[in-house]
């Protein structure tokens, strides 16, 4: 709710507002449209000038394949980046992405999520390693909010409905 109805300030006003928000998001959507949501809009990384929103442009920004075609070490460090995506993304740190991608990949092993074997390959998988690609835009701050501002048009008219 936060991320798209609220700002960033730290009151206790704000988190009111929030945990009403939320416990209204959740009788109206399921858990899975919630978390689609969420991951359509979650910030991971930086791109030159423009921000990498959703998990979806981050699969293609960080190993130029679609989402489906993700191995489960990739889908970890994607997973490991939302904690700080730019202090964690394997351009700016190797070693910072691999441990945390690391940590994520243990989480699923001890919750079951993959097996050992799946994990054992994982761990040894290398990360992307390549230069930052330049992108340069006219009006990166007017882009940002054009997408910012059409985010929240979208989702209020859902929750309109």
């Amino acid at each position: 709710m936060k991320n798209f109805f609220l700002s960033d300030e730290r009151k206790l006003s704000r988190k009111v507002k929030e945990g009403i928000m939320a416990l209204i998001a959740e009788r109206k959507y399921s858990k899975d449209e919630i978390l689609e949501n969420y991951l359509n809009e979650i910030y991971l990384g930086q791109k030159g000038s423009q921000g990498i929103f959703g998990i979806w442009e981050a699969s293609q920004f960080y190993f130029s394949k679609p989402l489906s075609d993700l191995t489960v070490g990739e889908v970890a460090l994607l997973a490991g980046l939302v904690r700080a995506p730019n202090k964690l993304s394997p351009y700016r740190s190797l070693e910072a992405a691999t441990k945390r991608r690391n940590v994520v990949l243990t989480k699923m092993l001890d919750d079951k999520v993959i097996t050992r074997k799946q994990y054992d390959l994982a761990v040894r998988e290398s990360l992307p390693h390549r230069e930052l690609i330049k992108v340069t835009n006219d009006a990166p701050y007017y882009v940002d909010y054009l997408r910012r501002e059409l985010a929240e048009k979208l989702f209020q008219r859902g929750l309109d409905r």
